[in-house]
């Protein structure tokens, strides 16, 4: 899917402020990612800002899985290979082109052990588990609801307004987690690749 040049007007450069790319030598690396990205959003009919937050999702894993959230990719979102979860759960023909956008950005960050994008600094968060959990398979937040997820210790980390619950994750394979409306309620749900589960369903660890 291919869109008009005067589509992507304002997204010509990357925000310095946002997105800082480094390679070993510099600016080549800077140019040549800029102008990948900007092909990218081309190919995909998606905008430059939108491939930044895919890639910035994609480089904090090693280009192995994306927990995202921009309203072009869908709103809130997932990818693993083989697997896309978005907002716009029966969008299949965005699911394609985030799929494919993904596994594009994916590769590159794979191939290139020089490619690095570091966020700002008032935009990172130190660890509030516990250290003997060591680096979360996934992580994020969202407003005042963060989580972490172990996978080598099926154990789910709930961190909601400072509250912080231990949920044993045990035959789940975690891919995000989220709040929603149910039946006029707001949630917290983990999503797996069968589909979205209440958190409170996890039996909780003292």
């Amino acid at each position: 899917m291919c869109v008009l040049a005067q589509d992507l007007k304002g997204e010509e450069t990357i925000s310095i402020i946002n997105t800082i790319l480094l390679g070993e030598d510099g600016v080549y690396m800077n140019d040549h990612l800029q102008d990948k990205f900007k092909m990218l959003a081309v190919h995909y009919g998606v905008s430059v800002a939108a491939v930044e937050v895919l890639a910035q999702a994609l480089q904090r894993t090693g280009g192995k899985q994306a927990q995202f959230n921009h309203p072009e990719l869908g709103g809130m979102g997932q990818w693993m290979p083989g697997m896309v979860m978005i907002g716009d759960m029966f969008n299949t023909t965005l699911k394609a082109r985030i799929d494919g956008l993904a596994s594009e950005l994916a590769g590159t960050i794979a191939a290139s052990s020089a490619f690095r994008m570091a966020e700002p600094a008032f935009g990172r968060t130190a660890a509030w588990w516990p250290a003997g959990l060591g680096t979360p398979t996934a992580s994020g937040s969202q407003n005042d609801l963060h989580y972490a997820y172990f996978a080598i210790h099926n154990r789910l980390m709930i961190n909601l307004n400072g509250r912080v619950t231990a949920y044993d994750a045990t035959d789940y394979r975690i891919m995000g987690v989220s709040q929603q409306q149910i039946n006029g309620v707001q949630v917290i749900v983990f999503q797996t690749a069968s589909g979205t589960i209440p958190v409170e369903s996890l039996p909780t660890i003292l």
